[in-house]
């Protein structure tokens, strides 16, 4: 869950909530590499759905194993892949 800002007033907080696409294409980016990380690639075919709380929001997204990938298996970051690698 993403929290919101302790200094965001009610009327910020619902203009934010009135806008869901610029919310959703300022998270667009982080949202598809923390999936790719897991070996996951978000579905196209499907909308992002935004939920709303008092304490903050969350962003579910439909997602897929990347082909060739088990799902079952731990994701690695490039990182991992490089220590490995040099070892």
């Amino acid at each position: 869950m993403i929290k919101w800002k302790k200094k965001m007033t009610p009327i910020e907080l619902e203009q934010v909530q009135n806008n869901k696409q610029t919310l959703f294409n300022a998270h667009a980016n982080y949202v598809k590499s923390f999936l790719w990380k897991d070996g996951l690639s978000v579905s196209e075919d499907h909308d992002p759905k935004l939920i709303f709380t008092k304490q903050g929001y969350r962003i579910a997204v439909l997602c897929e194993a990347r082909i060739g990938l088990n799902i079952f298996e731990k994701g690695n970051t490039l990182q991992d892949l490089l220590k490995t690698k040099k070892r």
